[in-house]
């Protein structure tokens, strides 16, 4: 079973928006592909094409190369090679960076971000979404993020049959890359999305970005954001199912799919690996929870929808 994405944003301009009615100094160029299961954009505005055609070329490249460590379905990747042999040695430092950023979130939330969650989410990928409670059991005995041993030297897990998902971070962490390699060439108008949504400054209208914020993939988006400088990430409990049967956020507490309290949540901060990991916890957390987490960061803002058209906005500045 393989799922293509777990992320739900779309970006309301649209990349197939014509640019008919800007200027020569904002004119865009647009790129679309795919990383991690997931499809990937970049829009770059006010740059001569061929600025903007290395600078797509070198975002390619790094895109390929991130790709290598975090995939958890390519078997030459970093990640790959830790989950087949339960360590990596010699780790490359953007795998330490994600992982201390991981610890970060973990937490923060109490635990409920926690990326040794693979095995039970493949107990429940291989029972067709209805794994049995003694199924559950044993996967949920080889989770634990306090298991995992990480440093310069060496990654490794304390338990046999120990496996990382990085998906709930990853592609936050690429787009945080990515993002600081186009500042870095002089980019200060863009909008990237590598699984996670980063907008840089402003959009063709010389307005902030205006970002879509969807449960599934495949249906407008239910709410838009003007965005600036700051990345967005939403995590929907049931926009995509196991096998038409549970949720693909599973509760690391329990074993559990994530329960309804949120058909969508919405994280903005000024980094999309942070808000990536905090919306995927906060999908398992009541309001109150939610309140109590995003104490611990500064520039947090969470949109969340709940059943019944029920809204709920958080803000710390």
């Amino acid at each position: 079973m393989t799922v293509s994405r777990r992320r739900f944003i779309a970006i309301t301009a649209g990349f197939a928006l014509a640019s008919r009615q800007a200027s020569a100094a904002q004119a865009t160029a647009d790129w679309q592909g795919v990383a991690l299961g997931a499809r990937v954009q970049l829009r770059l505005v006010g740059l001569d094409q061929d600025h903007a055609a290395h600078l797509i070329d070198i975002t390619r490249n790094e895109l390929l190369r991130l790709e290598k460590l975090f995939s958890l379905y390519q078997p030459g990747s970093a990640l790959s090679q830790l989950n087949a042999e339960g360590r990596l040695q010699a780790p490359p430092p953007e795998m330490l960076e994600l992982l201390a950023q991981v610890g970060a979130i973990h937490r923060a939330t109490d635990g409920l971000f926690d990326p040794t969650i693979q095995p039970l989410w493949t107990a429940y990928a291989n029972a067709n979404g209805t794994p049995t409670p003694d199924t559950i059991a044993a996967a949920h005995a080889k989770i634990g993020w306090e298991k995992v041993r990480f440093g310069a030297g060496e990654i490794s897990f304390d338990q046999k049959g120990m496996q990382l998902t990085l998906n709930g971070i990853a592609q936050g962490y690429i787009t945080d890359r990515i993002t600081a390699l186009l500042r870095s060439n002089g980019v200060t108008d863009a909008v990237v999305d590598m699984g996670e949504v980063s907008a840089m400054g402003q959009g063709p209208d010389q307005k902030p970005w205006r970002i879509g914020l969807a449960e599934k993939s495949d249906q407008p988006a239910a709410q838009s954001i003007r965005l600036s400088n700051k990345s967005v990430a939403t995590s929907a409990p049931q926009g995509m199912t196991i096998a038409g049967q549970a949720s693909h956020i599973l509760d690391p507490r329990t074993g559990n799919p994530a329960p309804q309290y949120w058909s969508r949540v919405s994280v903005i901060h000024p980094s999309a690996a942070i808000a990536d990991g905090l919306s995927t916890a906060a999908s398992l957390m009541q309001a109150d929870q939610m309140r109590s987490c995003i104490k611990g960061f500064a520039c947090v803002d969470i949109i969340a929808a709940g059943p019944e058209g029920r809204q709920l906005r958080l803000r710390v500045t």
